[in-house]
Parts: structure tokens; C-alpha cells; sequence
């Protein structure tokens, strides 16, 4: 049972990169990603980051660590 939960998880990550790109057009296609930029620009950069990791994942701690910051601040700029 233990070995089923990391294969589950990692089928959930690469579900969800289609996912933040579908929601990112779908506002894009709205044109509601001018009244939602820091949301729409937030999910478009965490939906590539996480790509990133399921392609490369022994680069991926180096760029978690330089991207995480701007992560953080468009998800305040998207609270503001």
C-alpha cells in the first residue's frame, strides 16, 4: 500500500501542469486575465516550475529555490 502512495503522487503533479495552463487560457480566452494579472501570471509560472521538476527533477531543487520567491510575492500581490 505505501508503494502505491509515491505513484499516486506523482500522477496527481502531472495532472495538475495541464491544469494551471487550462485555467491560464481559459481567463486568457475570457479576457479576464487583465483583471486577475498577478493570479493569471502566478499560475502560469508555478504551472512551469512544476513542469520543470517532473522533466528535470535533479535540477529541480536549484530552480525551486530562485523561483519560490517570486511564487511568493505574486501570491501576495494576488491577496492585494
Amino acid at each position: 500500500m505505501a508503494s502505491s502512495l509515491p505513484a499516486f503522487l506523482s500522477t496527481l503533479t502531472e495532472l495538475t501542469v495541464p491544469v494551471y495552463f487550462l485555467v491560464a487560457a481559459a481567463l486568457f480566452q475570457r479576457n479576464l486575465w487583465r483583471s486577475y494579472f498577478f493570479f493569471w501570471i502566478g499560475i502560469m509560472a508555478e504551472g512551469s516550475v512544476v513542469a520543470f521538476g517532473l522533466f528535470a527533477p535533479k535540477l529541480y531543487p536549484a530552480v525551486y529555490k530562485y523561483t519560490q520567491p517570486l511564487i511568493i510575492i505574486l501570491y501576495v500581490m494576488m491577496v492585494l
